[in-house]
């Protein structure tokens, strides 16, 4: 899936939108000559208006000072308006507000489904060169603000298992050995895969040089395997250990919250290499987008995990597990790469269920 540069949605060219704003968000028009008559007009009309408007419509304790005020409200802003200053374009601008949201629902949307292309195997629209915007003002964010929406849709999918399993009366064990098999299959086994190399190349090598080879090495090693069947075992456990509604809120917040950690390595560390995916597919992630991404992470867990207490450990610990793992990473190969993240993402998954099955499980 191509990820650079990121398509937007494309305005056409003779659209108002791209004469009025391209050039500067909200800049005011130049002013306009208008007929003597129509300002006193305009004042009048609108302050008739406004005047009832007031008094039938909000029927307020003091109607002349509310309507007075209205009043001045409305004839500065028509008033403006009709000479095509700045306040003039603020009232265009509420009148293309309708466009203005199209633009950037549709810019949202396609970081969005590039989000999933990277996380997901689902099959996905595709977006060609002919849907690039060519408007300034929808700025382009990086796609990792989506990162604990992804992982909330692939949890939710996963954990949409357990609920059939438990209406059909099918053994714990069973809905949550299921349940992982989605979740693997749903994402192609990136991170379990990422996992696997990582530790090969930390077991197997012994300069920075030799691990980052070995990472990037597809053959499956000794310490990799023992390490994707730890991963399988270790989530299979916690969900088993749950019951079934419990069980599944636990899957939905542990692939939000593993998710949406990701961000703290890509804000903080260097890339190991510069040639590797995650370079790719992400890059720098900003401190506001951070931020965002962590607020949204614990918000989504909340939903599916209202008691506070639990909410709050799950992510303390899956967002400690990714910063530990990040951490010794950039002490043994100097940054993060693909299979880091990888790494950290199985990590937070695991750490995120065990510690949700130790606060509910008595």
């Amino acid at each position: 899936m191509d990820l650079s540069p990121r398509p937007d949605y494309k305005l056409p060219s003779d659209s108002p939108l791209s004469l009025k704003y391209d050039t500067g968000f909200l800049k005011p028009f130049q002013p306009v000559s208008r007929p003597l008559w129509i300002y006193p007009f305009v004042f009048f009309v609108g302050a008739i208006f406004t005047w009832f408007l007031v008094n039938f419509a909000l029927m307020l304790d003091y109607p002349v000072i509310y309507g007075f005020g209205a009043t001045a409200i409305m004839v500065a802003l028509l008033a403006s308006w009709l000479h095509g200053n700045f306040w003039g374009s603020l009232v265009d601008f509420f009148f293309d507000l309708p466009d203005l949201l199209a633009m950037l629902w549709a810019q949202r949307w396609q970081e969005f489904i590039m989000t999933m292309g990277l996380f997901t195997r689902l099959p996905l629209p595709e977006f060609g060169e002919e849907d690039k915007l060519e408007v300034s003002f929808v700025k382009k964010l990086n796609p990792a603000w989506a990162y604990p929406f992804a992982g909330f849709i692939i949890g939710l999918l996963s954990a949409l298992v357990i609920v059939l399993c438990a209406f059909l009366s099918i053994p714990t064990a069973l809905s949550a050995i299921l349940a992982v098999l989605v979740s693997v299959v749903l994402t192609g086994s990136l991170h379990e895969d990422g996992l696997s190399d990582f530790l090969d190349g930390i077991g197997g090598g012994k300069t920075k040089e030799d691990k980052l080879r070995i990472m990037k090495d597809s053959r499956l090693g000794s310490y990799g395997g023992i390490a994707m069947i730890f991963s399988l075992a270790a989530r299979v456990a916690a969900i088993a250990s749950l019951a079934p509604i419990a069980a599944a809120a636990a899957v939905i917040a542990s692939h939000t919250i593993a998710r949406g950690a990701l961000v703290l390595p890509l804000h903080w560390y260097a890339p190991a290499r510069t040639d590797g995916v995650a370079v790719q597919a992400t890059g720098w992630v900003s401190g506001e987008i951070t931020a965002f991404v962590l607020v949204t992470s614990i918000l989504l867990t909340l939903v599916v995990q209202p008691v506070p207490a639990t909410a709050f450990i799950a992510w303390l610990s899956g967002t400690v597990a990714v910063l530990l793992t990040a951490r010794y990473a950039y002490k043994k190969v100097g940054g993060y790469t693909g299979d880091v993240l990888g790494a950290c993402e199985q990590f937070a998954e695991i750490a995120v269920l065990w510690s949700i099955a130790a606060f509910l499980v008595k």
